[in-house]
């Protein structure tokens, strides 16, 4: 890793974030149309950048959580991708988008499970990229969850009885704190897991998830490596903030070392 700097190609806005580019044109090429309806779809752009900077060719990336498969670009780049998916209508998206990736010729070995993550884990791996579940995301308590998307879309998002976004705060913590014990069990030694993470506003005030999730990690045996910002602005944060709605439009990359 030395002499990579991570997003070097990439602007960055006045508060110093990270702007990556609309992936549409990364999604119509590599992605089946499924996608669409998940109402927090990572930047394709984004992810492909971490598996640059992050990994080499033949490393295997885990995502325990993969909704859409964005990971699956990794396969593009020589990364061989375990994603593990607990929702029926995001699983047979990420096998759509498999097969269309391997249409394209890309050699590396793509896996994708369908389950409850705490089922399979731990799984050995090189590296972790993900972004965990908000709590709560039924109940529309995070002013940016279920208010803002059709009800057909947060329902197939949280479809499951063991989804994680199904629980209070309270047990959803205890939870995640299973899953990255587990992950911690799964990397090799020296490896990284990254954190993709964006606190929300809850009756007009901002919850800080980031800090919450550092101080669990690091107590489970990581170390913080790096902290980026990006700026994650969508339709409708610009809409309620054009309203005078206090919003969030900056997620956090936070990516850990096993230790």
């Amino acid at each position: 890793m030395t002499g990579k700097v991570f997003a070097q190609n990439f602007q960055v806005n006045d508060k110093g974030w990270i702007v990556f580019d609309s992936d549409d044109d990364l999604r119509d090429m590599y992605s089946d149309s499924g996608y669409r309806k998940h109402p927090a779809k990572q930047n394709m752009g984004l992810i492909l950048e971490l598996m640059l900077y992050l990994t080499e060719r033949g490393d295997v990336v885990l995502d325990p959580m993969s909704g859409t498969g964005t990971n699956l670009v990794g396969l593009t780049v020589g990364r061989n991708v375990i994603n593990i998916e607990l929702e029926e209508h995001y699983y047979q998206t990420q096998l759509a988008t498999l097969e269309k990736i391997q249409q394209t010729g890309a050699k590396a070995s793509g896996i994708v499970l369908h389950g409850d993550c705490r089922k399979f884990l731990p799984i050995p791996c090189d590296h972790v990229i993900f972004s965990p579940p908000y709590a709560d995301t039924l109940s529309g308590k995070a002013d940016n969850t279920k208010r803002h998307f059709s009800n057909q879309y947060v329902e197939d998002f949280t479809a499951s009885e063991n989804n994680l976004g199904r629980l209070a705060a309270f047990f959803f913590n205890i939870e995640m704190e299973r899953v990255y014990r587990l992950l911690h069990q799964s990397l090799k030694p020296g490896g990284t897991m990254t954190v993709i993470i964006k606190d929300f506003i809850r009756s007009g005030k901002r919850i800080a998830l980031t800090e919450a999730m550092i101080r669990q990690c690091s107590h489970l045996g990581f170390k913080v490596r790096e902290w980026h910002k990006r700026y994650a602005a969508s339709g409708y944060t610009a809409l309620n903030s054009k309203r005078g709605v206090r919003v969030v439009d900056d997620e956090d990359l936070v990516i850990f070392e096993k230790v």
